[in-house]
């Protein structure tokens, strides 16, 4: 079987995976079939500025195919713009291009822009007439006089607003910062007139005041996602005007000044909650997981601390995870690194009732010994992403049992774990796997393509490792 032989599905699955710069020099180059397909509308969903492209591509070529593929076009990312300087020559030209009356940008939804200047900006916003998520940089949102805010104003129909981390690049061509007071000023009222959003991402902007979260909850009321990075001037006091029945169901409250009390009022009036993250928040503790066992019976996601957090320590002990074994029996995700006081006699009890886990990561955690791996290895057989790095009291003797139980199981870290040796994969490698469906489908059909052997399956969503796996398999059975 000849790779031109395969249908053209599976082609269009492959090329999802290549960088468009080599779709364009390279890949289209080979044949007309492959020339055709390169420019599906489906590869060109996603936009990302390339300085590559620009540069090989005069504004003439550059503009004709952007008249191919702009009606299949759903995201533009100019998320490496600036990293050349304002006046680069390459990226005026991707610019003026997207700006140009031929180009149809009415059906792209998403827009990255770390910065842009604020004389591009409305005319881009006007261009991409029904975008609903936008998202900037930090440097870009703070360090502007004010015309970003009045002209998101302009977009009513919003449904996703991100504030992001900043590139260091961005800080030479933003404006003078605006006050602190002014800032907020804006952003409120930004949010008195996008009354429909419904994501709400802001990192790293420790300006952030709680009257700007209050006017954020009074105006948005269907709200289901928001995420709070770094900013620790948000306090209890920033979710007084939370509605009574919120239909938030994704809150991330990193580092910032929220305590037990402001937990307990946001888990009464979120009841639906199910990620859920307060990492980095040093005055959370036990008392938190209650509230939250207690009103938010379907948590699924719970993250407690992050080793990429400045404050990354955890004070929940064994007592908040008995609180969870108790109440969260549909928890699939707990992330609780360097929390020095959990034992194996609180992972035990989680083990024994969340039976439902695929993610664990106790990174740090230095009381975690082989007893609560056989555990893990007996009653979370779902497992498939753990992590242990730096628990030092683990054995390969321990872990091989879990290795063997967890057939699901796909990321194991175990670095810096001093004692773990001779981990026995030759054991799983002999046990039945998910992925053994995709041998035993083929026996029974010799001649199905691979699309077909995958909607076949149990499975109704495999990854793209589990589509190479089924693709590998069929050519070594074919050979055979």
């Amino acid at each position: 079987m000849e790779i031109l032989d395969l249908p053209e599905e599976v082609l269009l699955l492959i090329f999802s995976y290549i960088p468009l710069y080599n779709l364009f020099f390279s890949v289209q180059r080979t044949c007309l079939a492959w020339r055709n397909l390169c420019f599906h509308h489906s590869l060109w969903s996603t936009i990302h500025y390339s300085q590559q492209i620009d540069e090989k591509l005069s504004q003439d070529d550059l503009l004709s195919v952007l008249k191919q593929v702009s009606r299949g076009l759903h995201h533009l990312v100019f998320e490496k713009a600036f990293q050349h300087g304002e006046t680069s020559i390459t990226f005026l030209k991707i610019l003026q291009c997207i700006l140009n009356e031929d180009v149809d940008m009415r059906n792209v939804s998403s827009l990255t822009i770390p910065a842009i200047p604020n004389r591009y900006l409305e005319p881009l916003l006007e261009k991409c007439s029904n975008l609903s998520s936008i998202e900037v940089s930090y440097y870009y949102a703070y360090y502007n006089d004010g015309d970003f805010f009045v002209t998101m104003k302009k977009l009513p129909r919003l449904k996703v607003f991100k504030i992001t981390e900043s590139s260091k690049s961005v800080e030479s061509i933003a404006e003078p910062a605006l006050h602190q007071t002014l800032f907020n000023q804006y952003l409120s009222d930004m949010f008195s007139c996008l009354v429909e959003l419904e994501v709400v991402h802001i990192a790293s902007v420790n300006k952030l005041l709680d009257s700007t979260l209050c006017a954020l909850l009074d105006n948005c009321r269907n709200l289901q996602e928001l995420a709070l990075y770094g900013c620790d001037g948000i306090s209890n006091a920033g979710f007084k005007s939370l509605p009574e029945k919120s239909g938030i169901t994704s809150l991330h409250l990193n580092s910032t000044s929220v305590n037990d009390k402001g937990m307990e009022h946001i888990c009464q009036s979120c009841r639906g909650l199910r990620k859920v993250s307060f990492a980095g928040c040093m005055y959370v503790t036990d008392v938190s997981i209650k509230h939250l066992c207690t009103h938010c019976p379907n948590l699924e996601s719970l993250c407690v601390s992050d080793p990429e957090i400045f404050y990354h320590k955890s004070n929940i002990t064994d007592g908040g995870l008995d609180y969870l074994s108790q109440n969260s029996s549909f928890l699939r995700s707990l992330t609780m690194c360097n929390s020095a006081q959990i034992s194996d006699l609180g992972l035990d009890q989680l083990a024994r009732s969340c039976n439902m886990l695929t993610h664990l990561d106790v990174s740090g955690c230095l009381s975690v010994s082989n007893n609560t791996l056989q555990v893990l290895a007996q009653h979370c057989r779902h497992l498939q992403t753990v992590n242990f790095s730096e628990c030092v009291y683990l054995t390969g003797k321990g872990l091989s049992p879990l290795v063997v139980s967890c057939r699901w199981l796909r990321t194991l870290n175990v670095a810096n774990c001093p004692f773990v040796q001779n981990l026995n994969f030759e054991l799983f490698d002999q046990m039945e796997t998910p992925f053994d469906k995709y041998v035993s489908i083929y026996h029974f059909r010799c001649s199905v393509s691979i699309s077909t052997l995958i909607r076949d399956s149990s499975d109704p969503n495999p990854s793209f490792n589990d589509l190479m796996l089924a693709r590998e398999t069929i050519k070594s059975l074919k050979q055979g």
